[in-house]
C-alpha cells in the first residue's frame, strides 16, 4: 500500500500530518541494513595527547577567507558543475575547483574549520552545507565565503538548487529552503522520525528522500508536502533524487533504484548491483549513479552506473575495490566522481570508461576518516564503525602515509573533535 498524505508547511515548527487521500499501489524495495546515521544522547570523552588542533567555530555573519590545502586524507562528500568549472567539497571543510574537467584542482576552501556534507551551484553562487546547521556561500567562485544563518542546529546532509529555490535537508527531517539564492533561509521540521539524505527537483516538482523508504513530494514550491509510504517488513533508505524532465529517479541502499513519471506511483528498477547508490546526476541526456560501501568494514565496491533511456535500464561502467564514491557531476562528455579517502575518478567519453580511482598514497587508518585535524605536522583522524557504533582515533606524523591507532578506552560512536589547550576533546554518543 502506498499512502499519500498532504499537509501544509508551518514555518519554524513541526509539521502535523493531516491525511487527505490515499490510493493503493504495489511496490518492491530491497532490504534495509542498519541506519547510516545513528542519533544518540551525547557525552564528552577527553583524551590527553601532546599536540593541539587548530580551528575556530563559524559564527553568524562571519566572512570566511581562503587558506592553503594540507596533505591529509579527506573524504569527498559533494561535487557540483558550475558551467566550465567543477567544485568539490570534503568532510573536513575543504572546497576545491577544477577548470579542466577534473584533471587538476585548486584550493577554494572557506578557511575556517567546518565539516561539510554537500555543495551546489545556483548559476551564480556556490552554496555548501554541513554540521550544526552550517550554510556558507560564495559569489566569487570560492575566493571568499560568507556564513548564511539558517536558524537550524542539526546537521545538514544535502543541498540542491531547483531553479528557483535552494533546499537543504538533514538530521531529524530538518528542512530549510531559500527563495533568494541562499541569502535568507526558512527552516521547518517533520514530526515523524527519520532523516532526509537527499533533495531535488525543478520549479513545481520537488522531492525529499531519506530513511525507511521515505519520499516527500511538493508541487507548490514547498508550501505543502505529500508523504509517500511503502509497506512491507523492510524498506530501503533513499539517498538522492533527480528529475530528467519527464522521469523522476531515486537511488538508495543495496542498489535500490525507483522510477516514476508522476511522483505518485514508483516502479523498482533492476540496477545490477548491491552497492549502496548515494548520488545521481543528469547531464541533459544521460543518467549517472555512483556509490559503494557505507562503512570501511563493508565489502561493497566502488560503483558507477549509467542509463540512456530515462532510468529504465542501467549499465555498470565501473566496479572497483571496496570503497565508496559519494558524488558525481559533469557535462556532455566529461564526468568526475569523488568519494571517501581521496577517491576521485574521471571519464572523458560520456561515462563509458573511467580512470582508476586515485586514493591517497598512504595506508588506510582503522576506519574511514570523517574529520582530520592538522597541527604542527601531526595529523589526528577521527572515524567510526557503523555496524558497532564504535569510533577510532588515529594519528600520523608523516603527512598521512602511515597511521597509528590510539586507544580511547571507550566504545562509542564519535561525533566531533576539537582541542582545549593541550587536550583533545572528543564528543561521543552515549552508546547502546
Amino acid at each position: 500500500m502506498l499512502l499519500t498524505t498532504c499537509f501544509p508547511r508551518v514555518p519554524g515548527s513541526a509539521l502535523d500530518l493531516a491525511p487527505l487521500f490515499q490510493f493503493s499501489h504495489a511496490m518492491a524495495i530491497l532490504s534495509k541494513p542498519a541506519g547510516i546515521v545513528p542519533c544518540f544522547s551525547s557525552l564528552l570523552l577527553s583524551v590527553l595527547l601532546t599536540f593541539q588542533s587548530s580551528g575556530a567555530p563559524i559564527r553568524p555573519g562571519d566572512t570566511l577567507t581562503q587558506i592553503s590545502p594540507t596533505n591529509v586524507s579527506r573524504s569527498y562528500v559533494g561535487i557540483t558543475d558550475a558551467g566550465t568549472r567543477l567544485f568539490r567539497a570534503t568532510s573536513r571543510g575543504d572546497v576545491e575547483m577544477s577548470e579542466d574537467n577534473g584533471a587538476t584542482w585548486n584550493d577554494r576552501s572557506p578557511g575556517v574549520l567546518a565539516r561539510l556534507a554537500d555543495i551546489t551551484w545556483t548559476g551564480s553562487r556556490l552554496v555548501a552545507v554541513g554540521r550544526d546547521g552550517l550554510i556558507i556561500s560564495s559569489d566569487d567562485l570560492g575566493l571568499s565565503w560568507q556564513n548564511r544563518p539558517s536558524n537550524a542546529s542539526g546537521d545538514y546532509y544535502s543541498v540542491a538548487w531547483t531553479g528557483t529555490h535552494l533546499l537543504a535537508t538533514g538530521i531529524n527531517r530538518q528542512t530549510s529552503q531559500s527563495a533568494d539564492a541562499g541569502n535568507t533561509w526558512e527552516t521547518y521540521y517533520f514530526t515523524d522520525p527519520g532523516q532526509f539524505y537527499g533533495a531535488g527537483g525543478i520549479p513545481g516538482a520537488w522531492a525529499l528522500v531519506g530513511t525507511n523508504g521515505t519520499i516527500f513530494g511538493s508541487t507548490d514550491n514547498g508550501e505543502s508536502w505529500y508523504e509517500l509510504y511503502t509497506t512491507g517488513p523492510s524498506t530501503a533508505a533513499f539517498y538522492d533524487f533527480v528529475f530528467t524532465g519527464s522521469e523522476y529517479i531515486i537511488v538508495g541502499e543495496s542498489g535500490t533504484i525507483l522510477r516514476s513519471t508522476n511522483l505518485a506511483e514508483w516502479t523498482p528498477i533492476v540496477s545490477g548491483t548491491t552497492a549502496h547508490l548515494q548520488d545521481l546526476h543528469w547531464n541533459g541526456f544521460q543518467l549517472f549513479a555512483c556509490g559503494g560501501r557505507l562503512y570501511s568494514n563493508h565489502s561493497e565496491p566502488e560503483t558507477l552506473l549509467t542509463s540512456s533511456d530515462g532510468g529504465l535500464n542501467w549499465t555498470t561502467r565501473f566496479s572497483g575495490n571496496p570503497g565508496s564514491l559519494r558524488a558525481i557531476a559533469g557535462g556532455a562528455s566529461n564526468q568526475t566522481a569523488v568519494g571517501l579517502n581521496n577517491l576521485s575518478t574521471h571519464s572523458t567519453d560520456g561515462g563509458i570508461t573511467w580512470s582508476q580511482p586515485n586514493a591517497a598514497a598512504q595506508t588506510d587508518p582503522p576506519e574511514d576518516l570523517e574529520i582530520v585535524i592538522n597541527h604542527n605536522g601531526t595529523l589526528v583522524g577521527m572515524g567510526n564503525n557503523g555496524d558497532t557504533n564504535s569510533g577510532a582515533i588515529s594519528t600520523s606524523s608523516d603527512g598521512g602515509r602511515t597511521w597509528t591507532e590510539r586507544d580511547i578506552q571507550a566504545s562509542r560512536f564519535l561525533l566531533d573533535i576539537t582541542s582545549v589547550g593541550n587536550r583533545l576533546v572528543v564528543v561521543a554518543s552515549a552508546g547502546k
